[in-house]
């Protein structure tokens, strides 16, 4: 703390101008809270706060609704500790409407300021009963253990000597407090577990109530489980209305939370007035093998739409296939009264799926209505009958979708096209000067007209049957880049394009590539060099011109071979699952 040389405290921020007959309180044991009171002229209706640990003063500027303390001084005011935050009761005093100080009376009236929004709180509406009458200067405390404030004496045109308590449990509270609860709604039959979220709970008898403000119900289980967490079970309020009730909670015979923390009671669902759609339950058009997906909506007993979820447990799905053999479901809330379920049927066939309601009201489990269901699945592989001349086979060839067209590219200067909506192949002749043959290179899609070729191999030498490869042949050849145009059906090379940047292509073979459409970036990851040597660094190459792209490398770590402890990385990656397929006409 630095000391001025007239011994005086440095503070900063402005100041309260000066006054006698003010309050000052402590709150949270860090601010020290100044209110109200009056010069040789007016009263004052402000409020300071200094922070005890910078020494600074700040002012609480007026809230329009509602607007507390008025100009008053002689009043009583104290800070109370409650969860989440502090309470500043204020009571009685002098008040006037103006800040001249001839027009002047007594008060009565209760102001609470919440320490955490600096938002004041006015009685009535807060505070009932009826008020001791107007007065200035009486002593006041708190009782922490009864949680009622005393008022004793005082001054209204004589002296006072009568005695009255405030019960303020129902604003500050008990020493803990309730956040949240998960999930925050369920059935009005009650019995849903709940995780209270909350601030210094302890160990003790906890009793948790749920209350409408008229009618209340006491949970039927509590326990601790930790200072931030109990758990309970929701109690039943089926003899109420639904909607929203408030959750409190006491600990130990101490007061109930204050803070209102909501959970909501909806109408139980009725599984006789539940439905079921989609192609999870069709009698054709599925696939097996692939997720079979239908939705459950819940409807109440009136056959209105739930609204929100919370049935998951209550859900009873089963699916047998066409030999009797059951087949895993999964049922996911979507928190808005639906339900997906979804199935992977394992071979062709029927499946029979039921879905049904572990209903508490009724007392046993309910189908749906339409339960159960055949659904029928198909070979999901379909032989195509093909038109046009196939391309010849061959190792290492790279494809890729362009629009509605599949590109075939690779061991040789021919581009094959597959119209994949009418399943024919195309002729197609490309301008422009072709890369060198290759193999193992990649072919990325740009945009709906471009696509990219990176690096590669060059193509196997043609064996005879039980021959094998020569040895000694380059892992990769290339780090060329080349761009494919199709502008209106008429295809061409582009020519080959400029890169800068601080990183080159190196050579590289049966590496990875995608596109980040954003900015049109390939990403390039692994692949081999022309020793057979694999990488783990990662390129990324800007493509939005295809006459000039930049190159950056982001390394990823040191290469390393495929099997340490082989004579050479060739020889590893020979041995290893990269090994060669020999080239076409070999067999």
């Amino acid at each position: 703390v630095a000391v001025e040389r007239d011994g005086g405290v440095k503070v900063e921020g402005t100041p309260p101008t000066p006054r006698g007959n003010h309050s000052t309180s402590v709150v949270e044991f860090t601010f020290l809270c100044v209110m109200g009171g009056r010069d040789t002229s007016s009263y004052f209706d402000d409020t300071h706060i200094l922070c005890s640990e910078t020494l600074t003063w700040t002012q609480i500027r007026t809230h329009p609704n509602p607007a507390a303390p008025t100009r008053l001084c002689s009043h009583m005011a104290e800070g109370i500790p409650s969860v989440p935050s502090y309470m500043l009761f204020c009571f009685g005093g002098q008040t006037v409407a103006e800040k001249d100080r001839t027009a002047w009376s007594y008060r009565n009236k209760i102001d609470v300021l919440d320490c955490k929004t600096m938002t004041w709180m006015s009685a009535p509406g807060i505070v009932g009963g009826t008020p001791p009458a107007p007065r200035e200067d009486a002593a006041w405390c708190f009782d922490k253990k009864s949680a009622k404030i005393f008022c004793h004496g005082g001054w209204a045109n004589d002296w006072l000597d009568d005695m009255f308590t405030l019960d303020v449990s129902g604003i500050v509270g008990p020493p803990y407090a309730v956040q949240s609860l998960e999930p925050n709604e369920g059935p009005m039959t009650g019995k849903t577990p709940v995780i209270i979220h909350g601030l210094d709970f302890t160990k003790g008898k906890i009793v948790v109530k749920f209350t409408d403000g008229r009618n209340e119900e006491i949970s039927e289980k509590a326990e601790y489980l930790s200072p931030t967490e109990i758990r309970c079970l929701s109690p039943d309020w089926s003899k109420y209305n639904p909607g929203e009730v408030d959750c409190r909670v006491s600990i130990g015979g101490e007061g109930f939370t204050v803070n209102r923390i909501k959970w909501v009671y909806y109408i139980n669902t009725k599984p006789q007035k539940c439905v079921a759609y989609g192609p999870g339950i069709f009698d054709k058009g599925g696939v097996w093998g692939f997720p079979a997906v239908f939705k459950v909506q819940a409807k109440d007993v009136s056959g209105r739409n739930r609204s929100s979820g919370g049935d998951g447990e209550f859900w009873r799905v089963k699916v047998v296939d066409d030999h009797g053999k059951e087949v895993p479901s999964k049922v996911a809330d979507n928190k808005d009264g639906t339900y997906d379920i979804s199935y992977i049927p394992r071979k062709q066939g029927t499946c029979e799926v039921s879905v049904a309601y572990d209903d508490p009201v009724q007392g046993d489990v309910i189908p749906i209505r339409g339960s159960p269901w055949k659904a029928s699945f198909d070979n999901p592989w379909t032989k195509c009958k093909m038109s046009g001349t196939a391309p010849k086979v061959q190792a290492g060839m790279a494809s890729t979708a362009l629009m509605k067209r599949i590109v075939f590219y690779g061991g040789g200067p021919e581009v094959h096209v597959l119209d994949s909506d009418h399943l024919k192949w195309e002729t197609t002749e490309v301008e422009g000067t072709p890369p060198a043959h290759r193999i193992d290179h990649s072919l990325t899609t740009l945009d709906n007209e471009k696509l990219m070729v990176y690096g590669g191999r060059n193509p196997l030498p043609v064996v005879e049957e039980g021959e094998e490869l020569p040895k000694g042949l380059p892992m990769a050849d290339h780090a060329s880049i080349h761009v494919l145009v199709c502008e209106k059906g008429a295809w061409k090379w582009a020519p080959e394009p400029e890169i800068t940047g601080g990183e080159k292509p190196s050579v590289r073979a049966r590496h990875g590539t995608c596109l980040i459409p954003v900015g049109k970036k390939v990403v390039i990851f692994g692949g081999c060099n022309a020793a057979g040597t694999l990488h783990d660094d990662v390129l990324v190459l800007t493509a939005q011109n295809i006459a000039k792209m930049e190159c950056v490398a982001i390394p990823k770590g040191k290469p390393e071979l495929v099997q340490p402890g082989a004579e050479d990385s060739k020889a590893a990656l020979e041995n290893s699952s990269f090994a060669e397929t020999p080239a076409a006409g070999a067999g």
